[in-house]
């Protein structure tokens, strides 16, 4: 029965061989260049002129490399990768590809509408509401990028990295901003609380080692369906509050360590509200606590929160390990 089921057993280990070979081999890398033409091959040789025609060109597995220098474009990436074969968009130098979006009023300078994608030290700059938008997108990865001045005029809403899909089914989830720097996002901080450094809606999301400062709203901005969410070692100045959770639903947060280096002056902010607690836009119950200067806030699960005196901990705009 053995010397039998030998030769089949071969058969399918080779077949599942050729096929991994297959899948492996038809993974691309793309090459993007001010230099280029969108009407090239996205070669080494002959690379593209826009990360839009790569966005539009990639499948899973794929990794576009873009060259040092200016992209005046609104993107929209909408093909996505799979847990094994994530799609990568990558800057050759870190923050050396800027991209420059002319799009105003509630757009984004790149929404991505995809999941696992990478999206790894791009400048990004423009006249939109938000620098980098996750929408409906599960499991991205926006690590190492410099997002700012993003105007958000007339106080639209908006973020410098954002995310949304909160009412699709089924709910996108666990997308990670890591390593990134934001600033001047939206109008003078304080004037308006629409548009925030970092804005996390969706479960498990996860912000660390972040630099963030001069948002006209919040630094980092929790909100709508997050849950379970990790955020921790950023460093936050200057915006209109430091950190607010402001939850439409029973909410977990676990791992989260909100730490702010900043003058006395600028405080941290921490509000939740339950759905049992919230009428239209306002929580009827509410439990806001502050911290000032060098202190750090860590909460589990609904409890109240603990404030503990701590030494500032600066995050680094490198990517996590």
């Amino acid at each position: 029965m053995n010397q039998q089921r030998g030769p089949l057993s071969f058969f399918f280990l080779a077949t599942f061989i050729l096929i991994l070979s297959a899948i492996t081999a038809s993974a691309a890398t793309y090459y993007v260049s001010p230099s280029g033409s969108d009407s090239n091959s996205g070669a080494l040789a002959s690379p593209w002129r826009t990360i839009q025609r790569a966005a539009d060109a990639v499948s899973p597995g794929d990794v576009v490399q873009v060259a040092p220098g200016t992209f005046p474009e609104t993107i929209l990436s909408r093909r996505g990768g799979t847990a094994t074969a994530r799609i990568r968009f990558v800057s050759t130098t870190k923050w050396g590809a800027k991209i420059v979006s002319s799009t105003t009023g509630g757009g984004a300078a790149w929404q991505n509408e995809a999941s696992y994608v990478d999206i790894e030290g791009f400048e990004v700059t423009g006249q939109a509401a938000y620098g980098i938008r996750n929408q409906k997108a599960s499991y991205t990865r926006i690590v190492g990028n410099h997002v700012h001045d993003i105007p958000a005029l007339n106080c639209v809403p908006g973020g410098g990295l954002a995310e949304g899909g909160y009412s699709a089914v089924p709910m996108p989830s666990n997308n990670e901003y890591a390593g990134n720097l934001v600033h001047h996002i939206g109008p003078a901080p304080g004037t308006c609380n629409q548009s925030h450094g970092i804005y996390l809606t969706l479960p498990y999301a996860k912000a660390y080692n972040n630099i963030v400062y001069n948002s006209a709203g919040r630094g980092i901005q929790l909100y709508h369906a997050i849950t379970n969410a990790v955020v921790m070692n950023n460093t936050l100045f200057g915006s209109g509050d430091g950190i607010v959770v402001n939850s439409v639903i029973a909410m977990s947060i676990t791992a989260f360590t909100a730490v702010v280096d900043s003058v006395p002056a600028i405080r941290l902010r921490i509000t939740w509200c339950t759905a049992t607690a919230r009428t239209g836009a306002l929580c009827r119950t509410r439990t806001t606590l502050w911290a000032t200067r060098g202190s750090s806030m860590r909460r589990g699960a609904i409890s109240p929160a603990t404030i503990a005196s701590v030494q500032p901990v600066r995050a680094s705009i490198t990517a996590p390990p």
